[in-house]
Parts: structure tokens; C-alpha cells; sequence
């Protein structure tokens, strides 16, 4: 018979010692390993416990939202650790969509914690991979607590690394979204080419808080931006307008008093398209004054697709009023739509119709 010490010694062999207990949970509930953290607080305490365990875990995970909260979680916890070693780790994992993603999570974890040390970082591997996604969010979060500071970053990173294009358009975008003044006064000194490279990021954020006046910027005062890049940055203003429900009158207000052409069709469409996301009935109008044949039925039917998904029945009493004001082509397209939606409206439809056509014969 063993003695005691001896049986002792080899229960502790084979038996795992606790090490975390995670709060609030049954008695002896324990987190032993990486494979024991099946939910987010198991996670939680893994990375507080052993970051490296808990990262292997995520790089063993499929692309889905769930491994994107446990990559955000696990760079919180390990740059409050230790940023170094967690910026190791994403400098040695292979070009992947998970290495971006990973990138961007410590930028953002660093950028809120120490932003120098993160700046320092970056620019000591300015033309790696990992560069650009890193700049981006470091700039995301730095500029929400001091735009001077980075500000001054961006503008020193090296104007040939993929890098800077990314932190550049990241400030345009959040000091179109926190101060877009003096957003214009940034722009009002920078080159041309920089201008065009973040003018729609600018003007996209913009007009979540002032539509209006950043579309009248951009149409009128937009000095030194090439006419496409300007073009495309206010249709992203109008995009943004005619989405918001409470604004998309004087969006629709303001696209009727351009002069004719084709940034007017273009304005159109937009509205029409985005529009249709909170007011499709409203949309149709937009989208039926369409000049191009085939433009305008692409955008009717997008229109028209978004109305029977948010309330079909107000779709039939819409589309029923407006039938005869449709040609033979989308009527086919909407005859597709309804195979899909709701097949006895379109044999109800089509019977209407054609008793329609031979009361008229007769």
C-alpha cells in the first residue's frame, strides 16, 4: 500500500490546479485552459489569466462576429498588460483578414492607453502590413481626446506609406464627425492630392450631424477637388440625408433645384435608393423621374423590393394605384418580384390588369 505522501504527490500529478473561479457562478466552477472558455466571461478571465492561452483560442476561431468581440476583449486586457507583447503577437501572425482585424483592435486598445507609445510603433513598422489597419484606429482614438496630437502624427507619417492614406482618411472622417470646422480649416492647408484622397470621408461624417451645409460645401466653396471625387463625395452626403427621415425633405428640396445633367440623375438615384430605406412610397416618385430607361428601372425596382420587405400590403395598395403608370418592362420585372413575395398577388394583379385591357377593347 503507498503510503500517504506518495498517493498524495500523485493526485496533484494528475489532477489540474484551480486556478481562476469565476464570480457569481456554482461552487468549484473553474476556467482551467483555453478550451474551458466557451462564452465571453469564461474568455474575459482566460486573457486576464494567460493573454497568450486566450489568443491562441481566437486564432483557432472562424471569422464571425463572436470572434471580433473576443479579439476587442483580448486586446483591452493584454495592452493593459503588457502592449508589447501583445503587439508581437499580431506582428507574427500570417497576412489574413484575422491579422487586420487584430491590428485594429490594438490600435485601438493602445491609442486609448498610450497613445505615443502606439505612434511609436507604427512608425517603426511603417511599410509592414500591419501598418495601416494600426494607423487607422490609432488615429480613431487618439483624436477624440487630442486632435492637435494626432493631427501632428498623421501629418509626419511618411507620405509614401500605405499608413498615412489610412490615418489621413480616419482624422478626415472623425473631425468631419467631432469638429467640422476646424475639419475645413485642416483641408483649406493641405495639398491637393491629400484633399481628394479624404474629401468623401469628410464630407460622409459631415452630414450625419449638418447635410445641408456639407452638401453646400462641397457644391460651392469645394476649391481645388477634382470634379469627380467632389461629385462623389456629396452623393455620399445625400445618401446619408435622404436616409434620415426628418431630413429627407429638404434633401429632395435640394436636389430639385440643380440645374439639369447628370449629377442631378445621379442625385436621384441616391435619394431615391436611400430613401427608400425608412419611405419607400416616397422614394417611387424619385426613382420614376429617372431620365435613363434602364437607370430608372434598376432603381424602381430597388425601391420597390425594399417596399414589400418593410409592408406588403401598403406595397399592393401602392403598386395597384400606380399600375397604369408603368410600362410593359417593369411590369414583368414586378410580376418576378411578387414570384417571390407573394405569388397570389401577382395572379390577382395580372387578372386585374388584363380585365382592364379588354373592358377597354370592348
Amino acid at each position: 500500500m503507498a503510503a500517504s505522501g506518495e498517493l498524495d504527490s500523485a493526485t496533484r500529478r494528475i489532477s489540474p490546479t484551480p486556478r481562476i473561479i469565476r464570480p457569481g457562478e456554482q461552487e468549484g466552477r473553474i476556467v482551467f485552459a483555453d478550451a474551458d472558455a466557451s462564452d465571453a466571461n469564461d474568455f474575459r478571465l482566460l486573457a486576464e489569466r494567460s493573454p497568450k492561452a486566450a489568443a491562441k483560442l481566437v486564432s483557432r476561431m472562424p471569422d464571425t462576429p463572436d470572434r471580433d468581440e473576443r479579439m476587442y476583449d483580448l486586446m483591452q486586457i493584454w495592452v493593459s498588460k503588457d502592449p508589447t507583447q501583445a503587439a508581437d503577437w499580431v506582428s507574427a501572425l500570417p497576412h489574413s483578414g484575422m491579422k487586420n482585424d487584430a491590428t485594429t483592435e490594438l490600435g485601438l486598445a493602445w491609442g486609448n492607453s498610450d497613445p505615443e507609445a502606439a505612434a511609436r510603433w507604427v512608425d517603426e513598422n511603417i511599410f509592414t502590413e500591419n501598418a495601416p489597419a494600426g494607423a487607422a484606429s490609432l488615429t480613431s482614438a487618439w483624436v477624440r481626446t487630442d486632435i492637435e496630437a494626432a493631427t501632428e502624427w498623421v501629418e509626419s507619417l511618411d507620405r509614401d506609406s500605405p499608413a498615412r492614406k489610412e490615418a489621413i482618411r480616419a482624422l478626415a472622417f472623425h473631425l468631419g464627425e467631432i469638429d467640422p470646422t476646424r475639419g475645413l480649416a485642416w483641408i483649406s492647408r493641405l495639398k491637393p492630392e491629400d484633399r481628394n484622397l479624404i474629401i468623401v470621408n469628410f464630407a460622409a461624417s459631415w452630414s450625419d450631424s449638418d447635410p445641408q451645409a456639407a452638401a453646400n460645401w462641397m457644391r460651392f466653396q469645394s476649391a481645388g477637388i477634382d470634379p469627380r471625387t467632389r461629385d462623389q463625395a456629396t452623393l455620399a452626403v445625400i445618401h446619408s440625408w435622404a436616409a434620415n427621415e426628418s431630413e429627407a425633405a429638404d434633401a429632395s428640396d435640394w436636389i430639385d433645384n440643380l440645374a439639369d445633367g447628370e449629377f442631378k440623375e445621379n442625385a436621384k438615384a441616391t435619394f431615391a435608393e436611400s430613401h427608400a430605406e425608412t419611405s419607400p412610397a416616397e422614394a417611387l416618385p424619385w426613382a420614376q423621374s429617372i431620365d435613363d430607361p434602364q437607370r430608372k428601372q434598376d432603381v424602381t425596382m430597388v425601391v420597390l423590393e425594399e417596399w414589400i420587405l418593410q409592408d406588403k400590403e401598403e406595397f399592393k395598395t401602392g403598386i395597384t394605384a400606380e399600375w397604369e403608370n408603368f410600362d410593359e418592362t417593369l411590369r414583368h420585372e414586378i410580376y418576378d418580384l411578387l414570384l417571390d413575395h407573394d405569388p397570389e398577388f401577382k395572379k390577382q394583379l395580372f387578372t386585374m390588369f388584363e380585365d382592364r385591357v379588354e373592358g377597354a377593347v370592348e
